[in-house]
């Protein structure tokens, strides 16, 4: 059924992935058909616009060529008669015909030989204007019959230069507008092209889509199918388990039941074992206050050896005892200054009765619970303490701390006896001893117990050492506590 299920999946991926792709060509195709239905509407209102201009501009030339032939039929109207109406009709004319000549200028900007031809019939206007002032002015004088012949022959041509350069105007306008049209034609018929080309692709490919999409429900329902013959036999399965986690949580329960009267028994074995002790060691001490004397070298030996192995086998059941305690123990994390703490475990572990050198530099704070670290403070630096005894005044033992990214990291180091690496992994086992009993006093319960700490504050404690050159121990965890870790 995996199987099936995987290969249905590769399938139905392939099947989506061309789909995807269709949906993907097809919006191509239709954003391709809004881009250039766009861009021919931005086309047309361009060509819509030239040619109003143009058609502005033909009809600025009539108009300023009817305005030329007015101002100079006015001016031999006036040359005839002596009429000062017709003057001021040619002077209105002549004012008009500058304005209609600025307002064709302005609508060929950008086009020079129009306006240079603009500009050449300003020039004759101006000319043939000036020709009238002088011609008005000698007819005022009563030669009107000379003025009138000299007028005519002086300006024969001059109506006929303004006429000539007015339809070059209309003629490069008319041809640009004619141009600019036929330019818009083709354009269209392009867009139009297009359109159907792009309407047939895209309705091509909405029937492969289609065709494509009915096979892949079609498969789909045949992979629904499966999926639920394969939840029925899953649900089968969690009936199963579920019976499997009741079971679970009921062996779970009489666990913790058993785990209470463990700790019961144990309590009531450490009890009724530290009684026993008490009194062979109290028994030995009197032996020893009252027999003394009386007693030979062996007997006191004796003695001696019975209040020793009384008082290490307390100390053994005191250690068995929070060993077995941290593991149910709940964490109660604060923040701690470990400076401070790790003085108050050197005074614990006796440093004031030692004779090393003991340095402790600033350490990071944590977020910790004060009371187990302080233990694994005290079985550190009593270890430290016990194993660089035999250097007397040059015994030394440094603690440093550094911090880490979002963990810190606290080292205590000796220059003691060492031990061989080759049995390193051996160290934090309960009951585990490097060295005699006869050589340094200890319950080999120590060392676990700062294993166990350290890691129920989500860490770990790392050893290294040179035999007969000193021991460095390093306790490693984060400095705050995690979201949602376990206690």
């Amino acid at each position: 059924m995996d199987r099936l299920n995987r290969h249905g999946r590769r399938r139905t991926h392939h099947h989506r992935a061309w789909l995807l792709a269709g949906i993907g060509i097809g919006v191509a195709i239709v954003a391709l058909l809004a881009f250039e239905a766009w861009r021919q509407h931005l086309r047309a209102e361009a060509t819509q616009a030239f040619v109003a201009q143009t058609t502005g501009v033909l009809h600025d030339t009539l108009a300023l060529q009817a305005t030329a032939a007015a101002m100079e039929a006015h001016h031999r109207g006036y040359l005839l008669t002596g009429d000062p109406a017709l003057r001021a009709e040619r002077e209105s004319a002549w004012r008009e015909a500058l304005r209609e000549s600025d307002s064709l200028r302005r609508k060929l900007a950008g086009d020079r030989a129009q306006i240079a031809r603009v500009d050449d019939v300003r020039d004759a206007l101006r000319a043939r204007h000036a020709l009238m002032i002088e011609t008005s002015r000698q007819a005022a004088l009563g030669e009107a019959d000379l003025v009138r012949r000299s007028f005519q022959v002086r300006g024969a041509d001059a109506y006929a230069r303004v006429r000539a350069e007015l339809g070059a105007v209309r003629s490069a306008a008319a041809q640009r507008r004619q141009q600019r049209v036929a330019s818009a034609q083709r354009s269209a018929e392009r867009f139009v092209d297009l359109l159907v080309f792009g309407t047939a692709a895209a309705l091509v490919l909405v029937l492969v889509m289609t065709w494509e999409l009915a096979r892949l429900l079609r498969r789909n329902d045949r992979i629904r199918a499966a999926l639920e013959e394969d939840v029925r036999k899953r649900r089968a399965v969690e009936n199963e388990v579920r019976a499997l986690n009741e079971k679970l949580t009921s062996n779970a329960e009489a666990l913790e039941s058993s785990n209470r009267e463990l700790e019961a028994f144990s309590y009531t074995i450490s009890h009724d074992l530290r009684a026993p002790l008490r009194h062979i060691d109290g028994y030995a001490k009197m032996l020893r206050e009252d027999a003394g004397p009386a007693l030979s070298d062996d007997m006191r030996r004796y003695v001696e050896v019975i209040s020793d192995g009384a008082r290490r086998m307390g100390t053994l059941i005191d250690d068995l005892l929070a060993f077995s305690r941290l593991g149910r123990k709940p964490i109660e994390r604060t923040h701690v200054d470990m400076t401070a703490l790790a003085r108050q475990a050197l005074y614990e572990a006796g440093g004031a009765n030692s004779n090393a050198r003991v340095r402790i530099d600033p350490l990071p704070p944590a977020d910790a619970d004060p009371a187990l670290l302080r233990q694994a403070w005290v079985n550190l630096l009593s270890n430290a303490l016990k194993y660089s005894a035999p250097r007397g005044a040059d015994a030394r033992v440094e603690i440093e701390g550094e911090t880490d990214g979002d963990r810190v990291r606290y080292t205590v180091r000796d220059n003691g006896v060492g031990f061989d690496m080759r049995y390193a992994d051996k160290l934090f086992g309960v009951f585990q001893r490097l060295h005699a009993n006869d050589e340094f006093e200890g319950t080999g319960v120590g060392l676990a117990i700062v294993q166990r700490i350290v890691a129920r504050h989500g860490g770990r404690v790392t050893a290294n050492a040179t035999l007969g050159e000193g021991a460095v121990f390093t306790m490693e965890f984060p400095a705050h506590a995690l979201e949602g870790a376990a206690a």
